[in-house]
C-alpha cells in the first residue's frame, strides 16, 4: 500500500490472482517513513485516514490489520517524541473513521514493543533484517510479533528468479485470504500541486479584495479597531499545511475539500488578540476560579459544545465512530475543548 516512485502499490489484479493460488496478503501502509521529522500525530492521523480509504479500494474485508512502518532505526527518544504520537494520531483515524481494521507496526523490535505497550498496535512486523539498527540489538522480539523478518532468499530460477524477504511467521496474523469488489466511486479531489501555489493565491486575494477584505486587517465597521492576527496569505499557506490532512478527510467524508478548507482558511484570516483571553477565561473556569465554560478556540476556531454535538450527530448517522460525550456534562465539555485548543490535528478533524 505504499506510495512510491517504484510504483510498490497493489496492482490492478494481484489480489485475485494471490487469492485464487490459495495465498494471504497482510497489508503494509509506507509513504515514505525513513526519517524521525516524518513522524508525528497529524502526519499519523492522515495517514490512517489514507490507509483506510485504500483499504477499501482494495476490498480488505473486516479485520485486516494494516502494518504502518518505522523503516528507519528509531532512536528512544524519537520513539517518544515522534513514532508514539505518529501511532496515537493513526489510531485516532482508524478507531473514528474505520474501526473495522486494526493497527499493527512494521518497524525494529524497540520502536514495536514501545509502541504496542502504548496499546497503539496489535501486532508486529518485525524488520530484524536491519542487524545494524540499534533498536534491534539487544532488544528482545515484541510479545505481539507476528511475522520476522529475518533475510533476503532467492527462489526461481532464469527470467523467474526473484529476490524475497524470508519471514518467520508467529500465526498471530494470518493474513487475508478473500476480497470484496472495490466500491464503486471515485475520489473528486486529490492533493495540491503546489507549483500552484502563487497562482491560486492571487486569485483568492483578487476575490477577497473585491468583497471588501485586504490583505491585512478587517472588511467591515463593526470590526474597526479589532486586531487581526494573520494575513490572508499566512492564513492561505496555514491551510496548505493541512492539505494532505484535509485531502484524505474529504475522501473518507465522500465530501469536496473545498467545504473543509473555506471555514478553516477563514477562522485562521479573522484569528484576533481577543481569543488568548477567552481561551485564559475558560481554563480558570474549569480550576474553579471563575470565568466561562466554554469559547471558540484552537486553529479552526470551534466551541467544545458544538463539537461535541456535531460529532455525535456524526455517530448517529453512521458517518464516524467511537464514544459520545455529553455537552452537558462539565468534564466532557472540558475534555473536549482542551483537545480542540491543544490538538490542531484534532481541530481540523472536527471543522467539517
Amino acid at each position: 500500500m505504499a506510495y512510491t516512485s517504484l510504483n510498490k502499490k497493489i496492482q490492478d489484479g494481484e489480489l485475485a490472482t494471490i487469492a485464487s493460488q490459495g495465498l494471504s496478503v497482510f497489508p503494509i501502509y509506507q509513504t515514505y517513513g525513513g526519517e524521525a521529522n516524518y513522524f508525528s500525530e497529524e502526519q499519523g492521523f492522515s495517514d490512517g485516514l489514507a490507509a483506510i480509504a485504500r483499504a477499501r479500494s482494495y476490498g480488505f474485508r473486516s479485520g485486516t490489520r494494516i502494518y504502518f512502518a518505522v523503516d528507519f532505526d528509531a532512536l528512544d527518544y524519537q520513539i517518544t517524541d515522534n513514532v508514539i504520537p505518529h501511532f496515537q494520531g493513526i489510531t485516532n483515524a482508524i478507531t473514528t473513521y474505520g474501526p473495522q481494521y486494526d493497527v499493527g507496526i512494521y518497524g525494529p523490535r524497540n520502536a514495536c514493543s514501545r509502541v504496542s505497550i502504548q496499546g497503539l498496535a496489535s501486532a508486529s512486523f518485525v524488520s530484524d533484517m536491519s542487524t545494524g539498527f540499534s533498536g534491534n540489538l539487544g532488544y528482545p522480539l515484541p510479545t505481539n510479533w507476528a511475522f520476522d523478518q529475518i533475510s533476503t532468499i532467492g527462489v526461481g530460477t532464469g527470467s523467474g528468479y526473484i529476490e524475497i524477504d524470508n519471514n518467520i511467521a508467529s500465526g498471530l496474523d494470518v493474513g487475508q485470504r478473500a476480497f470484496d469488489p472495490a466500491p464503486l466511486f471515485e475520489y473528486p479531489d486529490v492533493s495540491f500541486n503546489l507549483a500552484h501555489r502563487d497562482s491560486l493565491l492571487a486569485d483568492l486575494q483578487t476575490y477577497l479584495e473585491g468583497i471588501g477584505v485586504p490583505e491585512q486587517g478587517g472588511e467591515t465597521p463593526a470590526e474597526a479597531g479589532t486586531y487581526f492576527i494573520n494575513t490572508t496569505t499566512e492564513a492561505f499557506d496555514k491551510v496548505l499545511e493541512f492539505d494532505d490532512l484535509v485531502t484524505q478527510l474529504a475522501r473518507t467524508l465522500k465530501l469536496r475539500k473545498a467545504l473543509i478548507q473555506t471555514p478553516l482558511f477563514w477562522e485562521i484570516r479573522k484569528s484576533n488578540v481577543d481569543e488568548p483571553p477567552a481561551d485564559a477565561l475558560v481554563r480558570s473556569y474549569y480550576a474553579g476560579t471563575g470565568g466561562i465554560d466554554d469559547s471558540s478556540t484552537g486553529i479552526g476556531q470551534i466551541k467544545a459544545k458544538t463539537a461535541i454535538n456535531s460529532r455525535n450527530t456524526c455517530i448517529d448517522e453512521g458517518i464516524v465512530y467511537g464514544s459520545k460525550k455529553s455537552a452537558d456534562l462539565p468534564n466532557d465539555v472540558w475534555e473536549e475543548w482542551q483537545l480542540l485548543n491543544e490538538s490542531e490535528t484534532h481541530n481540523v478533524a472536527h471543522r467539517n
